[in-house]
């Protein structure tokens, strides 16, 4: 356990183990945990310690902040008929999981210590991903909930938040726009039974380019290779394997695109399509044209397409 030098002290249940022990705040390939260390930082100038919950006592805890409802429930939110089995053989025979997440019942300890006013939830992850995130029993246990979601927004249970965007390092060596290639997407081959989902269109979207745009056309990703379904797994014919492209510093591109995992009518974005002027390594691009969105993102994007 750390020891408070500051007197004051928040702890930070994180949403999987990969961040846990304070990995969340260090340095990362893509820098995708500057926001956080920018928030430790300033929670820092302000005398508070800031630490991932971990093992660390509750004593002196200020806040407890838990993100997304993974950190809660860990993978016992899990949907699908296969995880819901193991739940209950493992539960039958007390087989104990290898590797609990959370390693705690923190939000249990929190509460018998009477911190139900200070914790708050941050609702990172949309419902495809995350659906127990939108589900008034998890609601319930907060009086405070962060989201960007603008139709949850009443300034009296929960707040607004922005996701945060890393900053980015520029590219250079950059090549001339028409020695580049048409486009590359960047997405993840997954699957979700449920209705918003925009999984089957990163399929869709991948297809017709290779069959229409096959030297023009590049795919990163992971999972294309096999089977996300049982379906596809015992029928390969019902989907179809995309190779994917050898990606490295010297290849370019004159368009990302990046299709998200669901559609929301309100405030998030549905597809994005990317213009490269910044690193390769990262896939995070500026300026970005959005496609699909609310009325409301006008105001704060660059470029808006609808």
């Amino acid at each position: 356990m750390s020891e408070n030098k500051m007197g004051k002290k928040i702890l930070i249940q994180v949403p999987s183990p990969f961040a846990a022990n304070n990995a969340i705040f260090e340095q990362d390939a893509n820098n995708m945990t500057e926001p956080w260390r920018v928030l430790k930082a300033r929670l820092n100038s302000l005398g508070y310690e800031v630490l991932t919950a971990d093992n660390n006592s509750l004593e002196d805890c200020e806040w407890l902040l838990f993100i997304d409802s993974l950190s809660l429930y860990g993978t016992a939110q899990r949907g699908g008929f296969k995880n819901f089995a193991r739940r209950i053989s493992n539960k039958i025979f007390k087989v104990k999981d290898k590797n609990p997440w959370p390693n705690r019942p923190l939000y249990e300890e929190a509460m018998a210590r009477g911190m139900e006013n200070r914790m708050a939830l941050f609702l990172w992850e949309g419902a495809v991903v995350s659906p127990y995130n939108y589900m008034p029993k998890t609601w319930k246990k907060f009086n405070r909930i962060f989201t960007w979601k603008d139709d949850l927004v009443d300034n009296k249970k929960f707040f607004k938040f922005y996701l945060p965007t890393p900053t980015q390092n520029g590219i250079v060596k950059p090549l001339p726009f028409a020695q580049k290639k048409l486009l590359v997407n960047i997405s993840a081959n997954k699957w979700y039974p449920g209705e918003n989902e925009l999984f089957s269109a990163r399929v869709r979207t991948s297809l017709y380019f290779d069959r229409h745009y096959p030297n023009d056309f590049d795919h990163f990703g992971a999972r294309w290779h096999t089977a996300v379904t049982r379906w596809q797994k015992y029928f390969p014919a019902l989907y179809q394997n995309l190779l994917l492209t050898a990606v490295n510093q010297e290849t370019r591109w004159k368009h990302f695109l990046n299709i998200n995992s669901h559609y929301v009518m309100k405030t998030f974005l549905t597809i994005k399509v990317i213009l490269p002027k910044k690193s390769l390594t990262s896939f995070r691009q500026n300026p970005c044209q959005f496609i699909g969105g609310h009325q409301t993102l006008r105001s704060t994007s660059p470029l808006l397409l609808s």
